[in-house]
C-alpha cells in the first residue's frame, strides 16, 4: 500500500537482453480504479565501482560495487600495488587486441584470506560495446564458496579509461573513486 491507501504493483515488460543498456519499463498500477500506467524507469546502469577506503603501505582496501539491471552487490577486498598495476596492463592489452578474453582478479578465486571480485572481459567488441561477466564472493562463510556472477556491458572507451585509473586508487586519498561508467554519462548514454 502507498501512503494514499492504493496498492502499487510492478511489472516487468519484455525487454531486448542483447541490448547492455537497456532501460527496463514497467507497468505500474496506480490504483485498482484507474487500471495500469506506462513509464519509463532507469533500475540502474551496468557499472563497476571502486572507492578506496583504506591505505597501509602498499596494500589499498576497497570498496567494489558492482551494478547491473537486477542486480547490485558490495564487496570489500584489499589489493596490493602490483595487483592494481597488473589489472591496468591487462586492461590496455585487451583494449589494443580484444580478440581473446581478458580476466581480472583481486584476491581469490577459492580459498586465501580475502573476498575475491574478478571482471571476466569477454572477447570481441560489438558497435563499441564490451560485455563482462562479474564474479564477487559472498562473504558469508570461511571458505569463500559462495558467489555472484552477472554480466556487465560497457562503453570500451570507458573500459579503456577505467584501466588507465586503477592505479590512481594506489596514491590517491582515502574516498577515491573509480568508475568503469561515468556518474554524469549514464543518463546522457540513455538519452541517445
Amino acid at each position: 500500500m502507498d501512503y494514499a491507501g492504493t496498492k502499487t504493483q510492478e511489472t516487468p515488460v519484455d525487454t531486448d537482453d542483447t541490448d547492455f543498456r537497456r532501460v527496463p519499463l514497467y507497468l505500474t498500477a496506480a490504483s485498482e480504479r484507474s487500471g495500469p500506467v506506462l513509464r519509463k524507469e532507469v533500475i540502474s546502469m551496468d557499472n563497476v565501482i571502486l572507492e578506496k577506503i583504506y591505505q597501509d603501505s602498499s596494500l589499498t582496501e576497497l570498496k567494489v560495487t558492482a551494478e547491473a539491471a537486477y542486480a547490485i552487490v558490495n564487496r570489500t577486498c584489499f589489493v596490493s600495488d602490483e595487483t592494481l598495476r597488473t589489472a591496468k596492463a591487462k586492461i590496455a592489452k585487451y583494449v589494443d587486441d580484444p580478440t581473446e578474453a581478458c580476466r581480472v582478479e583481486f584476491g581469490t578465486g577459492e580459498g586465501g584470506s580475502t573476498p575475491a571480485f574478478s571482471l571476466e572481459i569477454m572477447p570481441g567488441v560489438a558497435d563499441g560495446r564490451v560485455k563482462m561477466e562479474a564474479d564477487m564472493e559472498i562473504a558469508d562463510n570461511d571458505k569463500h564458496l559462495h558467489r555472484t556472477k552477472f554480466y556487465i556491458g560497457c562503453d570500451v572507451k570507458h573500459l579503456k579509461a577505467f584501466g588507465e585509473s586503477l592505479t590512481s586508487l594506489a596514491v590517491g586519498q582515502v574516498g577515491k573513486r573509480v568508475y568503469l561508467t561515468p556518474p554524469n554519462e549514464e543518463l546522457s548514454d540513455e538519452m541517445e
